[in-house]
C-alpha cells in the first residue's frame, strides 16, 4: 500500500516537476490574469484542493497543482496544504499526466509537450505502455505526440491557443 501523508509544508520547499506540461501562458497580462484570479478565489473562499507531492531529499517534487502554488505565492503565503505521497519515479510521471488530462483548459500542445517529456525519460518503452498507463488509446497517445511534428507556426498558434480539441 501506498504511504501518504496530509500536512502543511512550506512552499519554499517545493520544486517543480520535470514533467510539467503546462506551458507558461504567452502573454503576461494572460499569467497575471490567470494568477490573479485563482488567487482572489483562493482568498474568498479558500483552497478547496491540496496539491499533491513526493518527498524528494529534503525537499519535495510537486507533482499536481503549479496554479494553485503560484497564486498562493501572490497571497504572500508561505505554506500550503499538501497530499505527500511516496510515488516512484513511474507512478509521478503517470500521475503527472492523468492529473493533466483531467484539465478542462489544458491546450492540446501542454499535452503533447506532457507526453514528450515523459517518453524521453525511458520509463516507458513506446507510446503503448504509456497508452495503457494512463487509460487511454494507443493511437490517441500517437496523434497528440504528432502535434509537436506540425509546422512551428502550428505548434505556436496551438500553445497560445485551444483551436482544437480532438487531435483526430
Amino acid at each position: 500500500m501506498e504511504e501518504k501523508t496530509f500536512k502543511d509544508i512550506e512552499i519554499s520547499r517545493i520544486m517543480e516537476s520535470p514533467y510539467q506540461g503546462r506551458i507558461v501562458e504567452t502573454s503576461l497580462g494572460d499569467i497575471a490574469h490567470a494568477k490573479d484570479d485563482l488567487a482572489e478565489s483562493i482568498k474568498d473562499n479558500g483552497l478547496m484542493q491540496p496539491v499533491v507531492v513526493r518527498p524528494q531529499e529534503s525537499n519535495y517534487q510537486l507533482i499536481d497543482g503549479h496554479r494553485r502554488v503560484e497564486a498562493l505565492k501572490i497571497l504572500g503565503r508561505t505554506t500550503v496544504p499538501a497530499l505527500i505521497k511516496n510515488y516512484t519515479e513511474r507512478e509521478a510521471q503517470v500521475f503527472s499526466v492523468v492529473a493533466n488530462l483531467q484539465r478542462k483548459n489544458l491546450r492540446p500542445i501542454e499535452l503533447a509537450v506532457s507526453f514528450q517529456k515523459i517518453m524521453d525519460t525511458g520509463s516507458f518503452t513506446d507510446k503503448k505502455e504509456l497508452s495503457h498507463a494512463i487509460g487511454k488509446d494507443a493511437s490517441y497517445v500517437g496523434d497528440v505526440l504528432n502535434t509537436l511534428k506540425m509546422d512551428s507556426r502550428i505548434i505556436e498558434h496551438l500553445s497560445k491557443t485551444n483551436a482544437i480539441r480532438d487531435f483526430r
